[in-house]
This record gives structure tokens, C-alpha cells and sequence, in this order.
């Protein structure tokens, strides 16, 4: 799969009043509890609870979709990603999660997808040995009742999904971007070419409309008579529809619809949209309620898994009498969409634990986010907890004494202590020696090569090795500005003054890499470069050092084992992003950070909500990056040398990309100590966290572009980037 290249999502800080802003003018595997207290009861407010249960057989590989009929789950679940591990199952389960068994279907064949109709009988697209399609129509327990070969119906093309509406026709996605519609007696009455196609659900009259498109996803309705598409409707609060996702229709609702924070009912005729319930008062971890379905006008039920190989969670979310409510005091954590799921379970765990505080989830759109943030300041709408991006200028919330320094609270903890945690990682979020913010958990990012050809990252070191292999890319896909950025990212302490919030641009080290990145395209046709024949030797590249280094996000103790064994072939070193001293190895990616007012009135619960985040419960939880807590890492590296992680997922950064690359590492058996050791060497060698700063990237890329081409020397560049600098450090601090 192809991503945009992360950027750091920030911290999360605990504000003042805006008087006193005024003056000075980020999927956390969490087990939340299954019953929970929520906020003072409102007037006239319907109010969900969501009953949580783990099936009680565990699924074999990760669940690819999810039916739910007559208070029963289905689940078709993939283990293995290669053509000779890859195998297919379907489960059923009760909505308490009993019951959980495989249905083994007395008909051979791969399961590909499947539905259910509305005689309660299974609809499943089954690919034989011979290479044939076949529609099957299955009982319960999967006895198959008809047998119908539709290959013709397919011609080349693989079948993704299935649909079925009222009326006898049969949906069949195809490749992701082509509709399918076979009528009653299976002949095709039309071929759609749609985009991208996310999803297909029914509405509420039992039409079916779909999700998709190429750059915008918009929702569809799919008119079968005459084989056309509505126009599309926009059903998310973004341009490109990522952060929604439309849910089967019920009785009087058209669609229901989901996002990070709520779920809403969804009028296809008028677009009123109205939020029926939000999901962390309703005590449902949203990371676990990847399928929803309506059951009934008053409950849902959901299900899900936060990640590959931890339990399936089911959720029977129902109304509740008010007088249930707990009075408690309310917490608002304030986030966009896109972050503010980063704290969603550890909310409603801590939630249905603490008898005093309540948090509550405020999220806003992530392209406004930043503007919205400071129009809620300046209007007296202060959240008391706040996730911060690049867009929030946390830094001058620390300068202005907002945040409180949080190591006396830690130092005055009974059964928690500094010595719990990595020492680098407090040291690398200190200002002046206080704690004003502290990460949950962390990556890290390096620039890695193999150890018999690289030692440093030093340009000088470089240099040299591209005259040793003048017909290799040494950062492949890197243009002159993307190196700029990525070098600004790493490498902070070589020209930003954390303490005084000044910037060093005007010296030896900044134009050297200017000098550097000259040596890069100005841009990439990615089209181009990124074609087949790149794919077809991605795997190879390095090994025959036709790519010699790698930028690369290490978070897990897999990561450095998998390059080596499937990338390079042999041994590699971090050496760090490039740089003049080449001293820089790692840096951390802090994807999250906590801090907290100075004056806030809740004090005594947000820190409460911060020692969660840094218990032993909280941290032994994490699985998707290292935990801060050493404890917690040293069970991480344990579980890593156990077991081997059959479908793996590791980042190959390149440019403006990055590539999650997904395969069977189980052939490669599991890290050793040595490689564990080698990984804690590096997360030992990080110094400082990731800085990203947009408008000072801004600053540099565009004050190089005289430079790059040709109309001004590197001396003069780096003294005007400099003068800009100044300006912009002293306007924000």
C-alpha cells in the first residue's frame, strides 16, 4: 500500500484561561471495563451504554468482513498473505461473543466474500481449484443448498465484495473499482466502472449505495434497472471522505453514519445528519468497533479487533435509563478527527475506573483544526485538554509558564518513579530541566545501510560512497526539498535552541547541507519512477546495492530483523539522517505527549488520566510502537522473540512516500537476543524527539530555491533563512 509520509501528530496539553493566552498574544491496544460512569445526566438526552464481549473461541487471522443477522456475527478471516500460507475461514458468533465456531462448508473451494440474505441464508463467492468462480447459497452451518458457476459472469476480474438488495439482484465489486449486477437469474444487467469502491451497504428500503471514488469518496445510490449511479453525496466533514464510514440503513434512517467520535443517522434526501449517540460515553472503544450494524430503532451492535492478533471484541450497544448515570466532573480532551482517536480507549477505560473524573472527546475537522482551536481560545471555549499538532504552538504555551512542570507530581508518586522509564526519553521532552510534556510511547526514525558499507551519515562519508557506486541511488526518490525537510525533522539540535526558541541556521553545518541536497533532483515524476519495474526490484534493491540507504521508521523490535533478512541481506547500521557531524543516529517520533495547566482546575484529575497513561496497565498494552515505560519495553522484546509475527507490516520511506509492505515473516523465524540488543542500542543512541515545524520548513525550502538554482550562493541563502528566522522566533514566542 502506498501512504503519505507521517508527520508527527503532536502532544496534548492542559490550558489556561484565555486571559492568560490573551497576555501572551496520533491505536493503543487498550481493555476498557464492561460497565462505565458517565457525566451528570442532561434533560430529555438519550443515553447508549455499550456491553463489551470477547468471543469466546479465538479467530484464526484477521477478520476481512463482518455480517451481523438475528443477533448473530459472521466473520470471514484471512491468515497469511502469500499464495501458499493464505487461508480463509468463516465464524459465527452470538452478539455476547458465545458460540464462536468456524463454518466449514461441504463445498470446495476459497472463501472470497460473502452475505447474507434475507432468508437468513448464507451468500458466499467461493474460487475452486481450477481457477472457477461459484455462487453458493448456504444454511447456517453451511450446507450448500445451490451451486452456481458465475466465472463467465466474472470474466478476468476478482471478486472483492458482495451485495445483495430486495429485490433478487446480486452486487459484486470487482477489483475495487468495478460493479457488477446479476439479476435473479444471474445474467449480467450491468458493469459500472465506479473508482475506488470502500464500501457497500444497503439503505433502509433495502438499496444498495455505495462508497467510492478516486480522490474524493463520495456515497452512491446504485439504480439497478438502468445500471447507473446517483450523483455523489458528501457524508464526511473532510474533502476526501477518510474520516466516515456509511453504516446499513433501519427503519425510518436512510444510513447510519461513523467516525472517530460518534454515530449519526443520515437523511439521503435532505443530507441532515444527526448524532445518535458518541462513542466514548457509550463505553465503546471505536478501534474495536470496525463493523456496526443497527438492530433495532434503540441498539447497535459491533465488532472488531484493535489489531492483527489480539482478540475479536463484540459490542450490544443499547439504551440505558438516565438515573444510571454517575455525576462526575467532566475533562474535555479537544483533538481533530484524526488524532483525537489516539486517547479514545484509554478514555473509556479510565472512564469506567475512576470514580471522580470523566473524559470527554471534542474533535474537529483536521484540515481547520489549528484555526478552530484558536477561534475556541479567544472566544473563552478552553478545552481542558488539548492534542496538539503543528498547527497548535505548544512550545509557546511552555514559554508563557501554561504548562505545569509535571516532576513533582511524578516524584511525589508512591508506587511510580523517573527510574520506571527511559531515561532519554524524559531527558529529550525536558525544557530548562522540568517536565512540561510527556509521551505515552514512541518510534523512532533513522536512515539505515548495510554495516559493511556505511558507519556514519556524515556528507563527507557520503561523499566517498558515491564515488565507490557512482551508479546507485544513495537516498532513493529523495529530491533537493525533501531533503531539506527530512534533515529539519532529525536533526533539530544542530539549528533549534529548544530552550530559548531560537533558530541557527547561518553557519558551516546548515550550508553544507544545502551543498547536499543540490546534489538531489529538483522533483520525481512518481508515475515514472515509481512503476512496474521499480515494484518488480523493490525487494532487491538494496541487496545488490543499487539503493545503498533506506529512510526508515522503526517500531517494533521486528523491524531491524525483517530489513536485514528481506531487504539487505546481510547486517545494517543506523547511521542517522545526513548530516556535517553524522553524530545523530536516531531520533524519536513521538506520536503523543501529555501535559497539563498550570492553573488548571482539574489538575488532580488530569494527572490521574496521565499516571493511566503511564501505568504498567496502559504501557504493557501498546503494541503498534515501544512503550516508554522499561518494563513494558523488556515484555515487548520478550513477545518479540517468542513468536514470530506472521503478517508483518514494515515502512520504507522514500520522499514524499512511504510503503507499508506486507508479507509472511514467519520464514524468517523470530529475532534473537543479539537483535534485540541491536535495537535497544539505537533506541538507547536517540537523543531528541522529531521536530516539526511547517512554517520554518516553509522558510527554508522556499529561501533554497534561489540557491538550487543557481541565482545565489549557499553563504547568502543560510543568512537569508536566518533573518526570516529571527522573525518568526520572535512573533511566536
Amino acid at each position: 500500500m502506498n501512504i503519505s509520509r507521517r508527520k508527527i501528530i503532536g502532544t496534548i496539553c492542559l490550558m489556561l484561561s484565555a486571559a492568560m493566552l490573551a497576555t501572551g498574544c496520533g491505536e493503543k491496544t487498550v481493555q476498557p471495563a464492561k460497565t462505565s460512569s458517565l457525566s451528570a445526566a442532561e434533560e430529555g438526552k438519550i443515553y447508549f451504554r455499550g456491553t463489551r464481549s470477547i468471543t469466546d473461541s479465538e479467530l484464526s487471522g484477521d477478520i476481512r468482513s463482518c455480517r451481523f443477522r438475528d443477533r448473530k456475527f459472521y466473520f470471514l478471516t484471512l491468515s497469511g498473505y502469500d499464495d501458499e500460507s493464505a487461508e480463509r475461514k468463516l465464524y459465527s458468533c452470538g452478539m455476547d461473543g458465545s458460540g464462536t465456531s468456524e463454518i466449514k462448508l461441504n463445498a470446495s473451494g476459497e472463501i472470497l466474500c460473502f452475505n447474507i440474505n434475507s432468508s437468513g441464508e448464507l451468500v458466499i463467492i467461493t474460487n475452486d481449484d481450477e481457477g472457477k468462480y461459484h455462487l453458493l447459497t448456504c444454511s447456517a452451518d453451511g450446507s450448500v443448498k445451490t451451486d452456481n458457476d458465475i466465472t463467465e459472469q466474472l470474466k478476468d476480474d476478482y471478486p472483492v465484495d458482495i451485495a445483495l438488495d430486495g429485490i433478487g439482484n446480486t452486487y459484486i465489486n470487482c477489483n475495487y473499482s468495478n460493479l457488477r449486477i446479476l439479476d435473479g437469474e444471474l445474467n449480467v444487467t450491468a458493469d459500472i466502472e465506479c473508482g475506488y469502491i470502500d464500501k457497500m451497504i444497503n439503505s433502509a428500503n433495502g438499496d444498495i449505495c455505495i462508497y467510492s471514488g478516486d480522490d474524493q469518496t463520495r456515497l452512491h445510490s446504485v439504480n439497478a434497472a438502468d445500471g447507473t449511479l446517483s450523483d455523489g453525496i458528501k457524508i464526511s466533514d473532510d474533502d476526501y471522505g477518510y474520516d466516515s464510514t456509511p453504516v446499513d440503513g433501519f427503519g425510518d434512517t436512510d444510513i447510519f453514519v461513523k467516525n472517530g467520535s460518534a454515530l449519526y443517522s443520515y437523511d439521503l434526501e435532505t443530507g441532515e445528519k444527526i448524532q445518535i449517540l458518541d462513542w466514548t460515553e457509550s463505553n465503546v472503544n471505536i478501534s474495536e468497533a470496525n463493523y456496526v450494524f443497527p438492530v433495532s430503532e434503540n441498539e447497535f451492535a459491533a465488532a472488531g479487533s484493535t489489531a492483527s492478533g489480539n482478540p475479536t471484541a463484540v459490542y450490544d450497544i443499547h439504551t440505558i435509563d438516565p438515573s444510571e448515570i454517575v455525576s462526575k466532573k467532566t475533562i474535555t480532551l479537544a483533538g481533530s478527527d484524526s488524532t483525537s482517536q489516539a486517547f479514545q480507549a484509554a478514555a473509556v477505560a479510565f472512564n469506567t475506573s475512576d470514580p471522580d473524573y470523566n473524559i470527554s472527546i471534542k474533535s474537529y475537522p483536521a484540515e481547520s483544526y489549528g484555526n478552530d482551536i484558536n477561534t475556541e481560545i479567544l472566544a473563552g471555549n478552553i478545552p481542558d485538554m488539548l492534542i496538539t499538532t503543528s498547527d497548535v504552538p505548544y512550545e509557546s504555551y511552555i514559554s508563557k509558564g501554561i504548562l505545569a512542570d509535571m516532576y513533582p507530581m511524578l516524584d511525589n508518586e508512591k508506587d511510580m518513579s523517573r527510574s520506571d522509564f527511559l531515561p532519554n526519553i524524559l531527558s529529550a521532552f525536558e525544557t530548562n530541566g522540568k517536565l512540561f510534556r510527556i509521551p505515552d510511547s514512541f518510534e523512532l526514525e533513522t536512515v539505515i545501510g548495510k554495516s559493511s558499507l556505511i558507519g556514519s551519515a556524515s556528507f563527507s562519508e557520503l561523499e566517498k560512497l558515491a564515488e565507490q557506486y557512482p551508479e546507485s541511488e544513495i537516498l532513493p526518490a529523495e529530491t533537493k526539498d525533501s531533503v531539506l525537510r527530512y534533515w529539519l525533522e532529525m536533526n533539530a539540535a544542530d539549528y533549534y535552541d529548544r530552550e530559548n526558541g531560537k533558530f541557527n541556521f547561518n553557519n558551516e553545518s546548515f550550508i553544507a547541507l544545502l551543498r547536499f541536497a543540490d546534489k538531489f533532483p529538483d522533483k520525481i515524476d512518481q508515475d515514472s519512477y515509481f512503476d512496474e519495474g521499480f515494484w518488480n526490484r523493490l525487494d532487491t534493491m538494496y541487496a545488490k546495492d543499487e539503493a545503498l540507504l533506506m529512510n526508515s521508521l522503526i517500531s517494533n523490535y521486528n523491524n531491524i530483523f525483517y530489513f536485514e533478512k528481506n531487504n539487505f541481506g546481510e547486517a545494517v547500521t543506523a547511521a542517522g539522517f545526513p548530516s556535517a557531524s553524522g553524530n545523530t543516529k536516531a531520533a524519536f517520533r513521538c506520536n503523543y505527549s501529555l501535559g497539563i495547566s498550570a492553573a488548571s482546575e482539574n489538575i488532580g484529575g488530569a494527572w490521574k488520566f496521565v499516571k493511566y497513561i503511564l501505568s504498567e496497565e496502559y504501557q504493557d498494552s501498546i503494541a503498534d510502537d515501544f512503550p516508554i515505560r522499561i518494563s513494558s519495553l523488556q515484555k515487548q522484546a520478550q513477545k518479540a522473540m517468542a513468536k514470530a509475527s506472521p503478517d508483518s507490516i514494515y515502512i520504507i520511506q522514500m520522499g514524499d512516500m512511504a510503503f507499508g509492505s506486507r508479507f509472511d515473516s514467519s520464514k524468517y523465524g523470530t529475532p534473537t537476543q543479539s537483535d534485540i540488543d541491536k535495537v535497544n542500542d539505537i533506541i538507547n543512541s536517540a537523543e531528541r524527539e522529531m521536530y516539526v515545524n511547517t512554517d520554518i520548513a516553509a522558510i527554508v525550502t522556499d529561501e533554497a530555491a534561489a540557491y538550487f538554482a543557481g541565482t545565489r550562493s549557499a553563504e547568502d541563502t543560510a543568512a537569508a533563512i536566518q533573518s526570516r528566522a529571527d522573525i518568526y522566533s520572535s512573533e511566536n514566542r
